[in-house]
C-alpha cells in the first residue's frame, strides 16, 4: 500500500524529507524531549483540535462512539487538502528528532513507535506508515464535506492511542467554509449562492421528523492560534440548539431537531477578523496579516486563506444557515430570486449553444455529403463565441469567482476544462487529431488524383492551413493553463522558501517544473503570435501579397503577387431576406481548388500615392502576365511571354473535319496582327472580357459531376463555361498542350495566401493581422483568468490595475472593431463586438459581485447573455444557411449554380446580345486521343443564335426517319471540341467568328454547317450534309436538311439547329 517495504537509512531519509512538500506546523502525535512524531498530507494541512460538540449524537455508529468522534472531550486530528488540489488525499508522517542521535527503529518514527491509518473505521484494519514516505491517496469526492477516519499510534512504551481523524474541504471554493450534516441519512446541506450574501440550505429528510441532527461548519482558514479569522455559530430568535465552539478551532458544532409543520430553524455563522496588535516580534505582519497568512501556506495550493478571505477585505463574512423539512418550502427573498435569474440566464445560454453545436454537425455533415459548401463562413462568429464562452467559464470556475458568475457558468462547464494539467492535455489532443484527419485529407487526395498529384498538392491541403485555424479555437484555455501552472509553481516556490526559513526542509522542485511548463507554453502562444504577424508585415511589405477587389461580390481578398493554382469560380448563398448581403459577401464564397496552371504574375500598380506595404490598399485586378523567374533562360521567358500579354482576354478555338486545316496547335492571340486582335477581342462577349487572367492547366484535380465551374472559354457568338470535372477529361485529349481558359482574380491562388498562413488571408478577414491579433487576445484574457487567484492573493496592490486594463482595454476594443472592420461584413464586425464586450461585462461582474452588492444583478447578467449569445446565435445561422446552401447546388441541374458563378452571365451587360442559355455537346474524333470512340463533353454555354435541339432515332419507323425535338430543360447544340479549345489564329479568325446555321452529330463524329460555302470547304450546307451521312444513309441527310429548313424558316437566320443521330437499340 506504500511506496516502500522497509524504512530508508536515516541518510537517505533526511533527503528524502525534502520530496515532500509537507508543512512543519503539520499535526503532532507523539512527543517527547528527544523528538516528536508529526502528521501532514501533501498539498495541505493538519491540525489537532478538539470536537466541535460537547455531547456525542445520539445513535451514532459504534465505531464512531468508540472513538468519541466530534466529542469535544477528545482531540481530532483535522486535515485541510489545498484548493486546486487532486481529490486524492496522501499523508506523509515525518520524526523531528530535535538535533539528538536517537534510534529510527523498524518505521522510522523511533524504536518501539508506530504509525497507522484506520481508512475504514469499521474494521480494524491498519495500513503502516513509515518516516517520510506517502501514502496512496484516499479519495475525497467532490460532493464531501469531510471524511471520516482513524489514527493509531503506538508509543514506545507500548501504549496505543486511537485518534479520530477527519478530511474536510469545502465543496463550494468560492466560500471560505461549508456546513454540512454529520449524519446525512437525517439531513444534508448545500450552499445556495445569491447576490449579497451566502446561505446554506439544510433540509431533513421526511421520516426524521422530529429527530436531532448535528450540524458541523468547518472552516480551514480558522485553525490554529496564528490565525486571523475566527468562526462563530449564533442562533436567530425563535431557533434552538447547543452550539460548542472553541476560538482556536477548524469547526464549529450544533444540534437541532428536524423542524415540524412546515417550521424553519435560522442561524448564522460569522467569519470574523481578530483586532491584532503589532508587536516587534510581529515586524513582518501588516494589519492584514500577510506575514501570518504567508507562514501559514506551506505549498503551493495551500493558498486558500489569502485567496478567499483577502478578497472580503476587512470586512466579516456572514452566511445565513436554513433549516427546514423536506417538504417545506425555502423562504423566497429578492436574493434568492436573483440566484434563480442567474441559473435561468445560465441554462438558456446553455441551450443556444448547444442548438449551434448542432448546427456545425449537421453542416459539416452536408457539405461533406452533397457538396463543399463555404464552411469557413460561420468561423469568425464561432471563434469569436467559442472563445467569449471559454473565458466566461475560466472566470467562473476560478476558486475567487462571486457565486454569481460560478452559477452563470455551471451549465457551460463541458466547454473547457479548467484544470491545467486536463487543459494542456485536451488542447494537444485536439491539434494532434486534426493533425491526423489533415493527413488522411492529403492522403484521399493522392489516391484519387494519384501519384503524380503529390507535386501538385493544392495549397490548402500544407501542413499549417488546418492547424493554426485550430489553435485560434483553443489558444484561450491553453493559455489559461500555462498561466495557473506558473502562478502555482511561484507560489509553491515562495511558500517551499518561507517554510525553509522556519527550519523546515520543503522541496521546491514541483513549483520550478510547473513555472517551466507554465513559461514553455506561453512563451510559445506568444511567439506563434508575433512571428506570424512579422511575416504578414514582411509579405506585405515586399508586395508579395496584395489585396483586390473580388469580383461580383462584396469585399476584399488577398491573393499573392504570383499564383500558380487555380480556384473554382466563387459561388455565394446571395442575399438573404433575413440578413441581407451577409451571406453575399466574400467570406460566404465556395472556390476550392480545381488546377494547377502555370505561374502568372500581377504586373500592375498599386493606386498613386498609397502606402507601401498597408492592408488597405487595393491594387488593381490586373493585368496579369507569365512569371518571368530569374532563373529561366531568355528562350524560356520569350516562351512564356506568348500567352496572356497584358492581360487581354483571349479568344480560343480548334476545329475538326473540314475546318480542321489553317488552325494551328500553338497559336494564340499574341500570334495575330495587332488589328486583326483587336477586331476579334472587340467582338468577344462582357462575359470573356470580365475574365481577364488567361490560366494554362498543368494538373487538373478531380471533382464530382456537379461539381464548380473551372472557367470560361469563349467565340464572338457564344461562351462556354467549363465544369471542374471536365477539365480531367480535356487534359487527357489535349496531353500536349496546356488547357487555356479564362479566369478571373478570385480565383487564382498561392502558396502565401492560401498555404500555412491562409488563416490570416481568409476571405471574410479584411484585416491580415486579424488572426495573430486574435491569438494575442485570447492569450492575454487566459493569462488573466488562469492568473486570478495568484492576483487576489499576492497582488493586491496592482490586482485593481490588472483588473480595470482587462475590462477597459476589452471595452475599447469591443468599440473600435466597427471602425476598424477586421472582418469584410458588418455582421461578423458585430460578433467580434459582442463577444469582446461580454468579456468585459464577465470581467466587470467578477470584480462587482465580490463586493457582495444586491443592486444591478438582473441587469449585468441579462448583459453578459445577450452579448454572448449574439455571436453564438451569428454561428448557428450561418452553419444552417451553409447547409441549406449546399443542398441547394446539389440539387440544381447545372454544375455549381452556373448562372450564379460565371461573372456577368445573364446580366444586364449581356442583354444587347440577347444571348440564351444552352447547352454544348462538345465532341472530339476518336483519333484524337487513341480510343474506339469519340469523347462527348456537356457544356453549359450562352449564345447569341437560338439553339434548337433535334434527334433522329435509329432504327427508323416504316415511314422513314424523322427529326424529332430532343428532351432536355435546356436547349444543346453540337461543337468540335477544337473550335473553343484551340487558341484564335490569323487563319482561324473568320471560322471562329461565323456563326453555324447546324450541326450534326453522331457517334462517328460532329460537323457545322454555314451559310457560306467557304467555311464548307466550298459547299453547300446541304451538300455538306449528304457528304457526312454519305450515300448508304441519303434518309438521314434528307431529314436532317427538312429539319434544319423547317426550323430556320420558323425562327430566322439566328436559329442554329442540332441534329443528333441516336441509336437506340
Amino acid at each position: 500500500l506504500f511506496r516502500g517495504a522497509v524504512a530508508p537509512p536515516a541518510d537517505q531519509r533526511q533527503a528524502s524529507d525534502k520530496q515532500f512538500s509537507v508543512d512543519m506546523r503539520s499535526a503532532i502525535l507523539l512527543s517527547d524531549k528527544s523528538s516528536e512524531v508529526a502528521l501532514g498530507i501533501v498539498k495541505g494541512r493538519c491540525y489537532r483540535a478538539r470536537g466541535p460538540l460537547t455531547r456525542l449524537p445520539r445513535g451514532e455508529a459504534a465505531a464512531e462512539g468508540s472513538l468519541q468522534f466530534w466529542s469535544s472531550a477528545k482531540e481530532h486530528v483535522v486535515c485541510f487538502p489545498s484548493s486546486g488540489s487532486s481529490s486524492d488525499v496522501h499523508f506523509v508522517a515525518t520524526l523531528r528528532d530535535h538535533g539528538q542521535a536517537i534510534d529510527e527503529g523498524e518505521f522510522g518514527f523511533g524504536l518501539g513507535v508506530e504509525v497507522g491509518l484506520r481508512p475504514d473505521i469499521e474494521t480494524s484494519a491498519v495500513w503502516p506508515l513509515q518516516a517520510s514516505v506517502e501514502s496512496l491517496g484516499l479519495e475525497l469526492k467532490k460532493d464531501q464535506a469531510f471524511h471520516t477516519l482513524a489514527l493509531k499510534a503506538k508509543r514506545a512504551d507500548g501504549e496505543v492511542d486511537d485518534m479520530p481523524l477527519v478530511i474536510a474541504r469545502p465543496r463550494e471554493q468560492s466560500a471560505p467554509m461549508d456546513v454540512q450534516a454529520i449524519n446525512q441519512s437525517l439531513a444534508s446541506c448545500v450552499l445556495e449562492p445569491v447576490a449579497g450574501a451566502s446561505r446554506f440550505i439544510c433540509v431533513g429528510r421526511p421520516e426524521a421528523l422530529g429527530r436531532e441532527v448535528q450540524f458541523l461548519a468547518l472552516c480551514g482558514s480558522c485553525a490554529g492560534q496564528a490565525s486571523d479569522w475566527e468562526l462563530s455559530i449564533g442562533p436567530t430568535v425563535g431557533s434552538e440548539g447547543v452550539v460548542a465552539s472553541t476560538s482556536s478551532a477548524p469547526w464549529a458544532g450544533w444540534v437541532a431537531k428536524v423542524p415540524q409543520d412546515g417550521g424553519r430553524q435560522t442561524w448564522t455563522a460569522t467569519l470574523w477578523r481578530r483586532s491584532r496588535r503589532l508587536t516587534s516580534d510581529a515586524g513582518a505582519e501588516d494589519h492584514r496579516g500577510e506575514g501570518t497568512l504567508r507562514r501559514l501556506t506551506s505549498h503551493s495550493h495551500a493558498i486558500a486563506a489569502k485567496e478567499v478571505l483577502d478578497t472580503f477585505e476587512e470586512a466579516d463574512r456572514t452566511f445565513e444557515i436554513i433549516f427546514v423539512a423536506g417538504d417545506a418550502q425555502v423562504p423566497s427573498s429578492d436574493t434568492f430570486a436573483d440566484s434563480d435569474f442567474v441559473r435561468t440566464a445560465g441554462l438558456g445560454l446553455q441551450t443556444v449553444v448547444v442548438l449551434m453545436l448542432i448546427a456545425v454537425v449537421g453542416a459539416s455533415f452536408v457539405a461533406v455529403k452533397f457538396l463543399p459548401g463555404p464552411v469557413l463562413a460561420g468561423l469568425p462568429s464561432a471563434s469569436t463565441a467559442l472563445g467569449a464562452l471559454q473565458f466566461l467559464v475560466l472566470l467562473g470556475s476560478s476558486e475567487v469567482a462571486p457565486p454569481q458568475l460560478r452559477v452563470l457558468q455551471e451549465p457551460l462547464a463541458w466547454l473547457v476544462p479548467t484544470e491545467p494539467g486536463t487543459a494542456v492535455s485536451f488542447g494537444l489532443i485536439v491539434l494532434i487529431a486534426v493533425a491526423i484527419l489533415h493527413g488522411l485529407a492529403v492522403l484521399q487526395h493522392l489516391a484519387k488524383n494519384g501519384k503524380s498529384s503529390g507535386e501538385f498538392l493544392p495549397h490548402g491541403l500544407l501542413f499549417g492551413a488546418w492547424e493554426l485555424r485550430v489553435l485560434s479555437l483553443v489558444a484561450l484555455p491553453l493559455a489559461a493553463a500555462g498561466s495557473k501552472l506558473a502562478t502555482r509553481g511561484y507560489s509553491g516556490i515562495t511558500a517551499a522558501q518561507a517554510a525553509t526559513d522556519e527550519g523546515g526542509p520543503v522541496s521546491s522542485e514541483g513549483g520550478i517544473s510547473e513555472i517551466i511548463l507554465g513559461s514553455v507554453l506561453l512563451t510559445g502562444l506568444l511567439a506563434v503570435s508575433i512571428g506570424i504577424w512579422s511575416r504578414v508585415a514582411s509579405l506585405l511589405a515586399e508586395e508579395r501579397v496584395v489585396a483586390v477587389e473580388l469580383p461580383d461580390h462584396e469585399g476584399t481578398i488577398f491573393v499573392d503577387r504570383v499564383c500558380d493554382q487555380l480556384r473554382a469560380m466563387p459561388v455565394a448563398p446571395g442575399h438573404s431576406p433575413l440578413f441581407g448581403t451577409w451571406s453575399a459577401s466574400s467570406g460566404w464564397c465556395c472556390a476550392p481548388a480545381v488546377a494547377a496552371i502555370r505561374e502568372v504574375e500581377h504586373t500592375g500598380q498599386p493606386p498613386f500615392g498609397i502606402g507601401v506595404g498597408s492592408w488597405r490598399t487595393i491594387w488593381p485586378d490586373g493585368p496579369w502576365g507569365a512569371h518571368k523567374p530569374t532563373n529561366k533562360t531568355p528562350d524560356e521567358v520569350a516562351a512564356a511571354e506568348g500567352f496572356n500579354r497584358s492581360g487581354s482576354s483571349l479568344g480560343y478555338g480548334r476545329s475538326t473535319s473540314t475546318l480542321s486545316k489553317g488552325f494551328s496547335r500553338g497559336g494564340s492571340m499574341a500570334s495575330l496582327p495587332d488589328e486583326g486582335a483587336a477586331l476579334y477581342e472587340s467582338g468577344l462577349s462582357p462575359v470573356v472580357a470580365s475574365h481577364s487572367v488567361t490560366a494554362q492547366v498543368r494538373f487538373a484535380y478531380k471533382s464530382s459531376e456537379k461539381g464548380p465551374i473551372a472557367g470560361v472559354v469563349g467565340l464572338p457568338w457564344l461562351d462556354a463555361a467549363l465544369p471542374a470535372n471536365t477539365l480531367r477529361i480535356l487534359q487527357f485529349i489535349y496531353r500536349e498542350d496546356d488547357i487555356k481558359l479564362c479566369a478571373h482574380v478570385g480565383q487564382l491562388s498561392g502558396p502565401l495566401t492560401s498555404g500555412r498562413l491562409s488563416a490570416c488571408f481568409d476571405w471574410h478577414d479584411r484585416c491580415p493581422y486579424r488572426w495573430p491579433g486574435d491569438l494575442f487576445m485570447k492569450l492575454s484574457l487566459g493569462v488573466y483568468a488562469g492568473a486570478l487567484p495568484f492576483i487576489a492573493s499576492t497582488l493586491h496592490s496592482s490586482g485593481s490595475i490588472i483588473h480595470a486594463t482587462i475590462i477597459l482595454g476589452t471595452l475599447l476594443f469591443a468599440l473600435a472593431a466597427p471602425i476598424i472592420r477586421p472582418h469584410v461584413h458588418a455582421l461578423d464586425n458585430l460578433a467580434l463586438s459582442s463577444a469582446l464586450a461580454s468579456v468585459a461585462v464577465g470581467a466587470a461582474c467578477g470584480q462587482y459581485f465580490l463586493d457582495q452588492t444586491l443592486v444591478g444583478t438582473r441587469a449585468l447578467v441579462g448583459t453578459l447573455v445577450v452579448l454572448a449569445a449574439i455571436p453564438v446565435g451569428l454561428s448557428a445561422a450561418s452553419c444552417i444557411l451553409v447547409a441549406l446552401f449546399a443542398r441547394r447546388l446539389w440539387k440544381q441541374e447545372r454544375p455549381a449554380s452556373t448562372e450564379d458563378a460565371v461573372k456577368e452571365w445573364g446580366s444586364s451587360a449581356n442583354e444587347a446580345y440577347d444571348r440564351i442559355l444552352a447547352t454544348a455537346i462538345v465532341t472530339t474524333p476518336a483519333e484524337k486521343h487513341g480510343l474506339n470512340q469519340q469523347l462527348r463533353v456537356d457544356l453549359p454555354v450562352s449564345t447569341l443564335a437560338m439553339p434548337v435541339h433535334m434527334q433522329i432515332k435509329l432504327p427508323s419507323a416504316p415511314s422513314g426517319p424523322r427529326a424529332l425535338p430532343a428532351d432536355g430543360r435546356f436547349p444543346a447544340l453540337s461543337l468540335p471540341a477544337d473550335l473553343l479549345l484551340v487558341p484564335a489564329g490569323p487563319a482561324t479568325y473568320e471560322p471562329k467568328t461565323e456563326r453555324p446555321c447546324g450541326a450534326l452529330l453522331t457517334t462517328g463524329g460532329v460537323r457545322l454547317l454555314y451559310e457560306k460555302s467557304s467555311y464548307n470547304d466550298g459547299l453547300t450546307w446541304q451538300e455538306s450534309v449528304h457528304q457526312f451521312f454519305g450515300q448508304q444513309h441519303r434518309e438521314l441527310a434528307q431529314a436532317a436538311i427538312r429539319a434544319i429548313q423547317e426550323r430556320g424558316s420558323r425562327h430566322g437566320n439566328d436559329t442554329l439547329v442540332s441534329i443528333e443521330v441516336v441509336d437506340s437499340m
